[in-house]
């Protein structure tokens, strides 16, 4: 069975509200960067996922080494970061030994984050003006009637602030808990496990309308591959969920989840991105990005189209593994690990597909602190893009490029086409 969690990425990679002033920089000019050990910042050891608030004015970084969450106020004009914290396993927290995931509420109020290395998700208090965090408690795997946490990889919250859900790689499973608004504190609800699809889930999201869920998982049972991107559909009342569709690699013409990582949501809910690839021991499996499409009419999900590194020019990819898009739907950002590259792509809304901009790489700049860069996220009010590298332990900030994806419209038509030809939809 294979697996690409927390500590096995951190081996691999080392081994090689008012609205503000916009920012005036030139598009994807380092704004300013945070890292470990460098004036005052603290805890960012084995940086690892990046997640920002609703109303954009912090941003926070998860460091699986040193089991932490550290919380950044931003400066709304200019990006620079300013620390407001830290909650640090063993100390003045608990449940984020190897932390690899994190999600804050759509009120601002809590932040959770997946401790892979205490099978469990640890539930974090957030001062809404101050961006400062509270250890409030942790849910751990032991305390499921149905278990479920154990290798806990990922956590989403509903669109709703209802529900929370957390995936996890070792328990090859998906667990819902109910939210409570007031305090954070979850309550267990169902524990989805025993579907060979799901070994070795490692990542989730859900769509803006909170009807859907849709799970990542890698890894093979003794019989059925499981590279694959299950979708759920979720009771918006219950919170309950239900297997509706799966697309399983190389099975029906869908390429791209050979070692599946990460996905996303477009905001129209239209779109499902995914990217995938590995670099390390095991040998190499190119970076690829792919698309997956709703459909309008059930809860299915299809197979749309495929983006290769070094394929038609694009750059970057090489061990995709983490992706957002922006709050206006207009671009895409992706993180390749072993190209230490932040690789952008601009997309057009009506169709979801993707034209390559550009690709960031550390080699050329190393003052935007790419090395080993694990992650990424978007400002919800367009005005900053983060990338957490593992191997410089830091964050970084960079001006996004406003605008129409225009370059996209170029592909919409034959990709469009090739897609009708395969599934005969119109």
């Amino acid at each position: 069975m294979r697996r690409i969690l927390s500590l096995a990425v951190a081996a691999a990679v080392a081994t090689r509200l008012a609205v503000p002033a916009i920012v005036r920089a030139a598009p994807f000019d380092v704004l300013d960067t945070a890292q470990d050990g460098v004036e005052a910042v603290e805890s960012l050891n084995g940086a690892r996922a990046v997640a920002v608030s609703p109303n954009g004015a912090h941003v926070y970084v998860a460091a699986a080494v040193e089991g932490a969450v550290t919380g950044f106020a931003v400066d709304p004009a200019s990006g620079a970061l300013t620390p407001v914290g830290a909650i640090v396993d063993g100390g003045n927290g608990d449940g984020l030994l190897g932390c690899v995931d994190l999600a804050v509420s759509p009120d601002g109020r809590h932040v959770y984050a997946a401790g892979f290395g205490d099978d469990a998700v640890a539930i974090l208090s957030r001062d809404t003006a101050s961006g400062a965090l509270g250890f409030v408690d942790a849910f751990f795997n032991a305390e499921l009637p149905a278990g479920g946490l154990d290798g806990a990889s990922g956590v989403a919250v509903s669109p709703d602030g209802q529900h929370v859900y957390a995936t996890a790689g070792v328990a090859d499973a998906v667990v819902a808990f109910s939210r409570a608004g007031d305090t954070g504190l979850l309550t267990w609800l169902e524990t989805e496990a025993g579907d060979p699809l799901l070994d070795g889930a490692v990542d989730l999201a859900i769509s803006p309308d909170g009807t859907r869920l849709y799970v990542l998982a890698q890894g093979v049972t003794a019989d059925v591959p499981a590279d694959a991107l299950l979708t759920y559909a979720r009771d918006p009342a219950s919170g309950l969920l239900t297997r509706v569709d799966a697309e399983r690699d190389l099975e029906n013409g869908v390429q791209g989840l050979t070692f599946p990582n990460a996905v996303v949501v477009a905001p129209e809910g239209n779109h499902i991105y995914t990217v995938a690839g590995f670099a390390g021991m095991q040998g190499v499996i190119p970076g690829k990005l792919s698309i997956f499409l709703r459909s309008a009419v059930d809860a299915s999900t299809s197979y749309f189209t495929l983006y290769g590194d070094d394929a038609n020019g694009i750059d970057g990819l090489a061990y995709a593994i983490g992706v957002t898009v922006a709050a206006d739907g207009r671009w895409l950002y992706a993180v390749g690990a072993a190209d230490d590259a932040l690789a952008i792509f601009a997309r057009d809304p009506f169709t979801g597909l993707l034209s390559f901009d550009r690709a960031l790489r550390d080699d050329a700049d190393g003052s935007r602190l790419l090395d080993g860069a694990i992650d990424v996220a978007a400002d919800p009010l367009g005005r900053f893009v983060y990338v957490v590298a593992l191997n410089e332990d830091s964050l970084t900030v960079f001006a996004p490029e406003p605008g129409a994806a225009a370059g996209a419209a170029l592909l919409a038509l034959a990709a469009l086409a090739a897609h009708r030809r395969r599934t005969g939809v119109r």
